[in-house]
Protein backbone atom coordinates (compact mmCIF):
# COMPACT_ATOMS: atom_id res chain seq x y z
CA UNK A 1 0.00 0.00 0.00
CA UNK A 2 1.49 3.60 -0.73
CA UNK A 3 2.06 6.50 0.85
CA UNK A 4 -1.12 7.92 2.58
CA UNK A 5 -2.30 11.67 2.05
CA UNK A 6 -0.02 14.44 3.72
CA UNK A 7 -2.18 16.70 5.49
CA UNK A 8 -1.12 19.94 7.01
CA UNK A 9 -1.28 21.11 10.65
CA UNK A 10 -0.64 24.14 11.97
CA UNK A 11 2.03 24.23 15.00
CA UNK A 12 1.10 24.76 17.99
CA UNK A 13 0.28 28.09 19.42
CA UNK A 14 2.43 29.78 21.59
CA UNK A 15 0.98 32.13 24.34
CA UNK A 16 1.26 35.92 22.75
CA UNK A 17 3.59 38.62 24.23
CA UNK A 18 0.83 41.20 25.09
CA UNK A 19 3.85 44.06 25.22
CA UNK A 20 5.20 42.82 22.17
CA UNK A 21 1.39 42.92 19.80
CA UNK A 22 0.96 46.65 21.39
CA UNK A 23 4.30 47.89 19.98
CA UNK A 24 3.29 45.95 16.60
CA UNK A 25 0.28 47.77 16.62
CA UNK A 26 1.60 51.30 16.58
CA UNK A 27 4.20 50.19 14.26
CA UNK A 28 1.96 49.10 11.68
CA UNK A 29 -0.23 52.54 12.17
CA UNK A 30 2.53 54.63 11.74
CA UNK A 31 3.32 52.43 8.03
CA UNK A 32 -0.26 53.37 7.45
CA UNK A 33 0.62 56.68 8.11
CA UNK A 34 3.77 56.74 5.62
CA UNK A 35 1.31 54.81 2.97
CA UNK A 36 -1.37 57.49 3.49
CA UNK A 37 1.39 60.32 2.30
CA UNK A 38 3.36 58.36 -0.07
CA UNK A 39 -0.62 58.04 -1.87
CA UNK A 40 -0.76 61.95 -1.59
CA UNK A 41 2.37 62.57 -3.52
CA UNK A 42 1.49 60.03 -6.35
CA UNK A 43 -1.84 61.62 -6.53
CA UNK A 44 -3.92 58.09 -6.09
CA UNK A 45 -6.30 56.52 -3.54
CA UNK A 46 -5.48 55.33 -0.70
CA UNK A 47 -6.84 52.87 -0.68
CA UNK A 48 -5.78 51.60 -3.95
CA UNK A 49 -1.66 52.21 -2.67
CA UNK A 50 -3.11 50.07 0.54
CA UNK A 51 -4.02 47.09 -1.67
CA UNK A 52 -0.83 47.01 -4.06
CA UNK A 53 1.65 47.31 -0.64
CA UNK A 54 -1.01 44.32 0.85
CA UNK A 55 -0.01 42.10 -2.26
CA UNK A 56 3.48 43.14 -2.39
CA UNK A 57 3.68 41.70 0.89
CA UNK A 58 1.92 38.70 0.43
CA UNK A 59 4.40 37.22 -1.66
CA UNK A 60 6.51 36.65 0.93
CA UNK A 61 3.75 34.15 2.35
CA UNK A 62 4.47 32.22 -0.61
CA UNK A 63 7.95 31.69 -0.25
CA UNK A 64 9.68 28.66 0.58
CA UNK A 65 10.40 27.98 4.62
CA UNK A 66 13.86 26.67 3.38
CA UNK A 67 14.93 28.57 0.30
CA UNK A 68 17.37 26.91 -1.88
CA UNK A 69 19.23 27.54 -5.04
CA UNK A 70 17.09 27.22 -8.36
CA UNK A 71 19.23 24.46 -9.83
CA UNK A 72 18.75 22.30 -6.86
CA UNK A 73 14.68 22.63 -7.59
CA UNK A 74 15.73 20.05 -10.80
CA UNK A 75 16.32 17.39 -8.65
CA UNK A 76 13.70 14.86 -7.51
CA UNK A 77 14.10 15.68 -3.53
CA UNK A 78 14.71 19.24 -3.79
CA UNK A 79 11.72 19.67 -5.78
CA UNK A 80 9.51 17.97 -4.07
CA UNK A 81 10.40 19.72 -0.52
CA UNK A 82 9.93 23.25 -2.66
CA UNK A 83 6.53 22.22 -3.67
CA UNK A 84 6.28 21.01 -0.01
CA UNK A 85 7.18 24.32 1.55
CA UNK A 86 4.43 26.40 -0.76
CA UNK A 87 1.73 24.06 0.46
CA UNK A 88 2.69 24.26 3.59
CA UNK A 89 2.36 28.35 3.71
CA UNK A 90 -0.65 28.37 1.90
CA UNK A 91 -2.57 25.94 4.30
CA UNK A 92 -1.51 28.06 7.07
CA UNK A 93 -2.95 30.81 5.22
CA UNK A 94 -6.38 29.54 5.34
CA UNK A 95 -6.09 28.49 8.76
CA UNK A 96 -5.10 32.32 9.66
CA UNK A 97 -8.18 33.19 7.61
CA UNK A 98 -10.86 30.89 9.11
CA UNK A 99 -9.26 32.31 12.78
CA UNK A 100 -9.55 35.92 11.38
CA UNK A 101 -12.67 35.79 9.51
CA UNK A 102 -14.47 32.24 10.13
CA UNK A 103 -13.91 31.37 6.24
CA UNK A 104 -13.70 27.74 6.23
CA UNK A 105 -12.08 25.98 3.40
CA UNK A 106 -9.85 23.31 2.06
CA UNK A 107 -7.78 22.42 -0.78
CA UNK A 108 -6.44 19.40 -2.51
CA UNK A 109 -3.12 19.50 -4.69
CA UNK A 110 -1.49 16.13 -6.47
CA UNK A 111 1.59 16.12 -8.72
CA UNK A 112 0.54 14.14 -11.43
CA UNK A 113 3.98 13.70 -12.55
CA UNK A 114 5.43 12.00 -9.68
CA UNK A 115 4.50 8.70 -9.22
CA UNK A 116 5.39 8.55 -5.12
CA UNK A 117 3.10 11.62 -4.20
CA UNK A 118 0.15 10.92 -2.54
CA UNK A 119 -1.17 14.44 -2.47
CA UNK A 120 -1.40 16.92 -0.08
CA UNK A 121 -4.40 18.14 1.68
CA UNK A 122 -4.77 21.56 3.57
CA UNK A 123 -7.13 24.50 4.71
CA UNK A 124 -8.91 24.89 7.54
CA UNK A 125 -9.56 22.18 10.28
CA UNK A 126 -13.11 22.15 9.30
CA UNK A 127 -12.52 21.90 5.33
CA UNK A 128 -10.20 18.58 6.01
CA UNK A 129 -12.64 17.41 8.11
CA UNK A 130 -15.20 17.89 5.79
CA UNK A 131 -13.02 16.12 2.77
CA UNK A 132 -12.17 13.44 4.94
CA UNK A 133 -15.22 12.18 5.73
CA UNK A 134 -17.06 13.29 2.11
CA UNK A 135 -18.11 10.56 0.21
CA UNK A 136 -15.59 9.21 -2.41
CA UNK A 137 -13.10 12.01 -0.83
CA UNK A 138 -10.04 11.20 1.55
CA UNK A 139 -7.45 8.74 0.00
CA UNK A 140 -9.74 7.89 -2.44
CA UNK A 141 -10.76 10.90 -3.55
CA UNK A 142 -7.02 12.27 -3.88
CA UNK A 143 -5.93 9.20 -6.55
CA UNK A 144 -9.10 9.40 -8.15
CA UNK A 145 -8.25 13.00 -8.63
CA UNK A 146 -4.33 12.14 -9.90
CA UNK A 147 -6.01 9.52 -12.24
CA UNK A 148 -8.10 12.41 -13.88
CA UNK A 149 -5.20 14.54 -14.44
CA UNK A 150 -3.04 12.31 -16.13
CA UNK A 151 -6.10 11.42 -18.20
CA UNK A 152 -6.50 14.83 -19.92
CA UNK A 153 -2.30 15.24 -20.01
CA UNK A 154 -2.50 12.41 -22.06
CA UNK A 155 -5.57 13.65 -24.17
CA UNK A 156 -3.33 16.61 -24.72
CA UNK A 157 -0.53 14.67 -25.68
CA UNK A 158 -2.71 12.35 -27.94
CA UNK A 159 -5.82 14.24 -28.77
CA UNK A 160 -7.42 11.22 -31.47
CA UNK A 161 -6.27 8.65 -28.76
CA UNK A 162 -9.46 9.10 -26.49
CA UNK A 163 -12.55 11.84 -26.37
CA UNK A 164 -13.62 11.35 -23.05
CA UNK A 165 -11.04 12.99 -20.56
CA UNK A 166 -13.99 11.94 -17.57
CA UNK A 167 -13.34 8.11 -18.15
CA UNK A 168 -10.88 6.27 -16.23
CA UNK A 169 -7.27 6.55 -17.57
CA UNK A 170 -5.64 4.47 -19.24
CA UNK A 171 -2.42 2.29 -17.72
CA UNK A 172 0.61 1.63 -19.18
CA UNK A 173 0.34 -1.93 -17.73
CA UNK A 174 -0.49 -4.84 -19.87
CA UNK A 175 -2.63 -6.74 -17.46
CA UNK A 176 -5.21 -3.93 -16.60
CA UNK A 177 -5.77 -3.17 -20.41
CA UNK A 178 -8.85 -5.39 -20.77
CA UNK A 179 -10.40 -3.64 -17.52
CA UNK A 180 -9.88 -0.09 -18.45
CA UNK A 181 -11.07 -0.62 -22.03
CA UNK A 182 -13.98 -2.26 -20.91
CA UNK A 183 -14.87 0.52 -18.39
CA UNK A 184 -14.32 2.96 -21.14
CA UNK A 185 -16.66 1.45 -23.14
CA UNK A 186 -19.41 1.25 -20.66
CA UNK A 187 -18.30 5.17 -19.48
CA UNK A 188 -18.60 6.20 -23.43
CA UNK A 189 -21.79 4.50 -24.09
CA UNK A 190 -23.85 5.85 -20.61
CA UNK A 191 -22.66 9.52 -21.75
CA UNK A 192 -23.69 8.96 -25.29
CA UNK A 193 -26.85 7.74 -24.53
CA UNK A 194 -27.70 10.09 -22.11
CA UNK A 195 -26.15 13.04 -24.58
CA UNK A 196 -28.75 11.72 -27.20
CA UNK A 197 -31.37 11.52 -24.73
CA UNK A 198 -31.30 14.54 -23.41
CA UNK A 199 -30.77 16.63 -26.78
CA UNK A 200 -34.18 14.64 -28.67
CA UNK A 201 -36.11 14.96 -25.42
CA UNK A 202 -35.34 18.86 -24.87
CA UNK A 203 -35.63 17.64 -20.75
CA UNK A 204 -32.22 18.31 -19.39
CA UNK A 205 -32.67 15.90 -16.09
CA UNK A 206 -33.75 12.63 -18.53
CA UNK A 207 -32.52 9.39 -18.23
CA UNK A 208 -32.27 6.31 -19.97
CA UNK A 209 -34.52 3.05 -18.88
CA UNK A 210 -32.08 0.53 -19.59
CA UNK A 211 -34.92 -2.23 -18.04
CA UNK A 212 -37.81 -0.85 -19.20
CA UNK A 213 -37.71 1.61 -22.74
CA UNK A 214 -41.13 1.85 -22.82
CA UNK A 215 -41.21 4.30 -19.94
CA UNK A 216 -39.10 7.06 -22.15
CA UNK A 217 -42.43 8.19 -23.19
CA UNK A 218 -42.67 10.03 -20.06
CA UNK A 219 -40.00 12.28 -21.74
CA UNK A 220 -41.85 12.22 -25.18
CA UNK A 221 -39.91 9.81 -26.82
CA UNK A 222 -39.86 6.45 -27.76
CA UNK A 223 -36.27 4.09 -28.65
CA UNK A 224 -36.00 2.47 -32.21
CA UNK A 225 -33.36 0.10 -33.44
CA UNK A 226 -32.55 -1.75 -30.30
CA UNK A 227 -30.21 -4.66 -31.26
CA UNK A 228 -32.19 -7.54 -30.95
CA UNK A 229 -29.39 -9.92 -29.69
CA UNK A 230 -29.41 -8.10 -26.65
CA UNK A 231 -31.44 -7.72 -23.67
CA UNK A 232 -33.13 -4.64 -22.43
CA UNK A 233 -30.07 -4.00 -19.24
CA UNK A 234 -28.24 -2.11 -17.43
CA UNK A 235 -24.90 -1.75 -19.20
CA UNK A 236 -23.01 -2.66 -16.25
CA UNK A 237 -24.37 -6.04 -16.81
CA UNK A 238 -23.59 -6.58 -20.05
CA UNK A 239 -20.89 -8.02 -21.86
CA UNK A 240 -17.86 -5.98 -23.00
CA UNK A 241 -19.13 -6.70 -26.70
CA UNK A 242 -22.32 -6.55 -25.98
CA UNK A 243 -21.22 -2.55 -24.72
CA UNK A 244 -19.03 -2.08 -27.69
CA UNK A 245 -22.16 -3.35 -30.07
CA UNK A 246 -24.77 -0.96 -28.34
CA UNK A 247 -22.44 2.06 -28.41
CA UNK A 248 -21.52 1.84 -32.23
CA UNK A 249 -25.26 1.20 -33.01
CA UNK A 250 -25.77 4.80 -31.13
CA UNK A 251 -23.13 6.29 -32.80
CA UNK A 252 -23.62 5.27 -36.34
CA UNK A 253 -27.52 6.00 -35.94
CA UNK A 254 -28.81 2.80 -36.39
CA UNK A 255 -30.17 2.72 -32.74
CA UNK A 256 -31.56 6.22 -31.72
CA UNK A 257 -34.64 8.45 -30.12
CA UNK A 258 -37.51 9.67 -32.35
CA UNK A 259 -39.69 12.01 -30.82
CA UNK A 260 -43.83 10.76 -30.36
CA UNK A 261 -46.00 12.48 -32.75
CA UNK A 262 -48.60 14.86 -31.01
CA UNK A 263 -51.63 12.47 -30.49
CA UNK A 264 -54.49 14.45 -32.33
CA UNK A 265 -57.81 14.44 -30.70
CA UNK A 266 -61.34 13.53 -32.05
CA UNK A 267 -63.33 16.22 -33.51
CA UNK A 268 -66.24 17.73 -31.92
CA UNK A 269 -69.35 17.89 -33.08
CA UNK A 270 -70.71 20.93 -33.66
CA UNK A 271 -73.96 20.24 -34.74
CA UNK A 272 -76.74 21.15 -32.44
CA UNK A 273 -78.60 17.92 -30.60
CA UNK A 274 -81.56 16.14 -33.25
CA UNK A 275 -84.30 16.37 -30.52
CA UNK A 276 -85.71 12.65 -29.91
CA UNK A 277 -89.47 12.67 -31.91
CA UNK A 278 -90.32 10.27 -29.66
CA UNK A 279 -90.50 13.21 -26.84
CA UNK A 280 -94.49 13.43 -25.50
CA UNK A 281 -95.52 17.15 -24.70
CA UNK A 282 -99.10 15.80 -24.29
CA UNK A 283 -99.38 16.60 -20.93
CA UNK A 284 -99.06 20.50 -21.69
CA UNK A 285 -102.22 20.42 -24.00
CA UNK A 286 -105.90 20.05 -22.23
CA UNK A 287 -108.32 19.40 -24.79
CA UNK A 288 -111.06 20.24 -22.47
CA UNK A 289 -109.88 23.86 -22.08
CA UNK A 290 -111.94 26.41 -24.44
CA UNK A 291 -112.49 30.08 -23.91
CA UNK A 292 -115.11 31.84 -22.04
CA UNK A 293 -118.26 31.81 -23.81
CA UNK A 294 -117.71 28.69 -26.11
CA UNK A 295 -119.04 26.12 -23.46
CA UNK A 296 -120.94 24.69 -26.10
CA UNK A 297 -118.98 24.33 -29.03
CA UNK A 298 -117.40 20.93 -30.50
CA UNK A 299 -114.11 19.78 -29.24
CA UNK A 300 -111.57 21.58 -31.14
CA UNK A 301 -109.25 19.74 -34.02
CA UNK A 302 -105.70 19.79 -34.38
CA UNK A 303 -106.07 21.21 -38.29
CA UNK A 304 -106.73 24.44 -38.82
CA UNK A 305 -109.52 24.12 -41.91
CA UNK A 306 -111.44 21.82 -39.30
CA UNK A 307 -110.84 24.16 -36.49
CA UNK A 308 -112.34 26.67 -39.08
CA UNK A 309 -115.82 24.94 -39.84
CA UNK A 310 -116.28 23.33 -36.34
CA UNK A 311 -116.06 26.70 -34.99
CA UNK A 312 -118.39 27.82 -37.59
CA UNK A 313 -121.00 24.81 -37.11
CA UNK A 314 -120.52 25.97 -33.42
CA UNK A 315 -122.00 29.79 -33.66
CA UNK A 316 -124.61 28.85 -36.38
CA UNK A 317 -126.04 25.88 -33.55
CA UNK A 318 -126.03 28.64 -31.02
CA UNK A 319 -129.78 29.55 -30.13
CA UNK A 320 -130.64 33.50 -30.34
CA UNK A 321 -132.16 33.72 -27.17
CA UNK A 322 -129.07 32.32 -25.67
CA UNK A 323 -127.25 35.25 -23.16
CA UNK A 324 -123.77 35.15 -24.84
CA UNK A 325 -124.89 35.88 -28.21
CA UNK A 326 -124.77 39.51 -28.85
CA UNK A 327 -128.09 40.98 -30.03
CA UNK A 328 -126.14 43.11 -32.23
CA UNK A 329 -124.88 40.62 -34.66
CA UNK A 330 -128.35 38.61 -35.12
CA UNK A 331 -128.85 40.00 -38.84
CA UNK A 332 -125.11 38.77 -40.25
CA UNK A 333 -122.78 36.13 -40.28
CA UNK A 334 -120.30 36.37 -37.57
CA UNK A 335 -116.95 38.15 -38.67
CA UNK A 336 -113.48 36.73 -39.16
CA UNK A 337 -112.27 38.92 -36.24
CA UNK A 338 -115.01 37.09 -34.63
CA UNK A 339 -113.93 33.67 -35.54
CA UNK A 340 -110.48 34.37 -34.53
CA UNK A 341 -111.81 35.59 -31.10
CA UNK A 342 -113.85 32.47 -30.27
CA UNK A 343 -111.32 30.16 -31.83
CA UNK A 344 -109.29 27.73 -29.30
CA UNK A 345 -106.03 28.36 -29.22
CA UNK A 346 -103.59 25.58 -30.95
CA UNK A 347 -100.91 24.45 -28.42
CA UNK A 348 -99.32 22.72 -32.08
CA UNK A 349 -98.80 26.55 -33.53
CA UNK A 350 -100.54 24.64 -36.43
CA UNK A 351 -103.02 27.80 -36.94
CA UNK A 352 -103.19 29.28 -40.53
CA UNK A 353 -104.66 32.65 -40.92
CA UNK A 354 -105.90 32.17 -43.92
CA UNK A 355 -108.31 29.55 -43.37
CA UNK A 356 -110.31 32.70 -41.28
CA UNK A 357 -111.07 34.50 -44.67
CA UNK A 358 -112.40 31.59 -47.10
CA UNK A 359 -115.79 32.39 -45.84
CA UNK A 360 -115.18 35.99 -47.02
CA UNK A 361 -117.05 36.40 -50.70
CA UNK A 362 -120.02 35.55 -48.61
CA UNK A 363 -120.10 38.65 -46.66
CA UNK A 364 -122.42 41.41 -47.61
CA UNK A 365 -121.21 44.56 -48.72
CA UNK A 366 -123.25 46.78 -45.71
CA UNK A 367 -121.48 48.58 -43.53
CA UNK A 368 -119.53 46.87 -40.41
CA UNK A 369 -120.99 48.05 -37.24
CA UNK A 370 -118.26 48.01 -34.51
CA UNK A 371 -119.54 48.56 -31.30
CA UNK A 372 -116.54 48.10 -29.49
CA UNK A 373 -114.18 51.15 -28.80
CA UNK A 374 -111.01 48.73 -28.30
CA UNK A 375 -111.83 47.43 -31.99
CA UNK A 376 -112.40 50.35 -33.41
CA UNK A 377 -108.55 50.38 -35.44
CA UNK A 378 -108.09 47.11 -36.18
CA UNK A 379 -107.47 46.16 -39.75
CA UNK A 380 -110.77 46.03 -42.16
CA UNK A 381 -111.23 43.11 -44.23
CA UNK A 382 -110.32 43.37 -48.18
CA UNK A 383 -112.15 42.15 -50.98
CA UNK A 384 -111.06 40.68 -53.85
CA UNK A 385 -109.67 44.19 -55.51
CA UNK A 386 -107.61 44.65 -52.68
CA UNK A 387 -109.94 47.71 -51.48
CA UNK A 388 -110.69 48.17 -47.82
CA UNK A 389 -114.79 47.33 -47.12
CA UNK A 390 -116.67 50.02 -45.60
Amino acid sequence: MGPSIFEYSHRDPKPEDGLFLERLESFMNKCLADIKAFSERELRPFEETRRSVAEWHAKYLFQPLTPGDNASISLSSDRRQYVRSILMDTSRILENLAETSGVQSFFLAIDPQDNLDPGFLGGSLRGREFWRGLRGGGEPGARAFKQFCLKFEQVAEHPSALSDPYGSPQTPQPSTSVKQDARTIKSDLYDTVRTLLRSVSGIRTAEMKWTNPERLDLYGVRLVGWPPNIPSQNPSTLKVNQNKQLLDSFKSGATKFERLAITEQEPRSTSLPVENPSEDFSWAYDPDAVLPGTDNLPTHSTHPSTSTSHVTSGLSSLSRDSPSWPSHTQSREATPLELSNTLVLDPWNNFDPASLYESEPTLTPTPLEWYDEGLRYRKRPRNDSGDDVK
